[in-house]
C-alpha cells in the first residue's frame, strides 16, 4: 500500500549525517547519489533529490527551510530549492 525511502547507508567507523527542517517536520540524509527528505509523522511521504553524479555525503537544510545544500564526494556543493 505504500513505498518508503530507503535508510541511510551505513559505513562501519563512519558518522551518518542527519538534518532536519527548521519547523521539525522533516528529516534529511543522504543514500549513495540521492538525497533523501522524509516526514517525521507519515514516513511513507518523501521526496527524493537524485542530481549528484557520485555519492552524496551530506545535506543540510537553511536556516529560512527554503534551501538545502548537498555535497558530495568529488566536492562539488549543490543549493536547491525545497518548494518546487
Amino acid at each position: 500500500e505504500a513505498t518508503y525511502a530507503s535508510l541511510p547507508r551505513t559505513k562501519r567507523g563512519m558518522p551518518i549525517v542527519l538534518g532536519g527542517d527548521p519547523k521539525g517536520k522533516n528529516v534529511l540524509y543522504t543514500n549513495g547519489n540521492s538525497v533523501i527528505i522524509r516526514s517525521v509523522e507519515n514516513p511513507s511521504e518523501a521526496d527524493v533529490y537524485t542530481q549528484h553524479a557520485v555519492a552524496t555525503t551530506v545535506a543540510k537544510y537553511s536556516p529560512s527551510g527554503f534551501y538545502i545544500a548537498s555535497g558530495d564526494v568529488s566536492g562539488k556543493v549543490r543549493i536547491w530549492d525545497t518548494t518546487q
